[in-house]
């Protein structure tokens, strides 16, 4: 039974990999590091439940180590970052890709030297495939006599609306018996809600929905749905509340 406190987390996500010649590869999210010679590189990315860990490696860390972790919804492959080794000529190349990473929060890049005395690049081609012309690149110069490290800040472009349950009602019964009504508040979102096609939704920080579908909205932007059983209405009132509808 669910309870005024329990904690709704609904969020709104917005809009095996071989890379023969990565730039040419159209990914939402690319990052790479890149020397020439024998220097022992690492480049790995930090999930942002983690990404304030001061360690070597983090548990959902993806680097050569752990090349595709399972981030962003479980069991789905095309949301999670996937870790690949490339030469070009005498350039190594270590690349971290992914068609999207649905996480919300502050993704941590980091590239690390072991040993050796080369120059590198900390290239990060893409981050998000809305913001493609955005390129940021680092040339950065190992020490031979210790490891160092870069890290660099990315920020995801979705987010949560810390939402909290007010009513929750089911029909157990009857022609309508398992739909439901959520009645929730939040505290934040942006004057306008962009989506793309998906929609998680989170009892105490463990997911008990996902669905896909296309999103669509009225002309005022008050009313956002998906393919059915789902309809959702966001209100931009004072109260700042929002109801789901749907199937149990």
């Amino acid at each position: 039974m669910l309870r005024n406190t329990t904690k709704l987390l609904v969020l709104l996500l917005l809009t095996g990999a071989v890379i023969s010649a990565a730039d040419e590869v159209q990914y939402g999210y690319h990052v790479r590091l890149g020397w020439v010679g024998n220097s022992d590189m690492i480049l790995i990315m930090r999930h942002p439940l983690e990404a304030a860990m001061d360690v070597d490696f983090a548990p959902r860390d993806c680097y050569e180590g752990q090349p595709n972790p399972d981030w962003g919804i479980q069991d789905q492959s095309f949301d999670d970052p996937t870790w690949i080794y490339t030469q070009d000529g005498i350039t190594n190349y270590e690349h971290i890709v992914s068609e999207d990473l649905f996480d919300v929060g502050t993704y941590m890049i980091i590239a690390r030297a072991f040993s050796g005395g080369a120059t590198c690049t900390l290239d990060i081609v893409r981050w998000n495939s809305e913001n493609e012309n955005s390129r940021v690149v680092k040339y950065l110069t190992t020490d031979p006599s210790g490891t160092r490290e870069w890290r660099s800040q990315r920020a995801s472009i979705y987010y949560n609306m810390f939402s909290r349950v007010i009513k929750f009602k089911q029909q157990k019964s009857g022609r309508n018996a398992g739909k439901f009504l959520i009645q929730c508040n939040y505290t934040q979102i942006s004057d306008e809600l962009n989506t793309n096609d998906y929609m998680r939704v989170y009892l105490n920080e463990e997911q008990v929905y996902s669905d896909e579908g296309q999103w669509q909205w009225n002309k005022k932007k008050t009313k956002y749905w998906i393919d059915k059983p789902w309809s959702v209405k966001l209100f931009m009132k004072n109260k700042n509340e929002f109801y789901i509808r749907g199937i149990a």
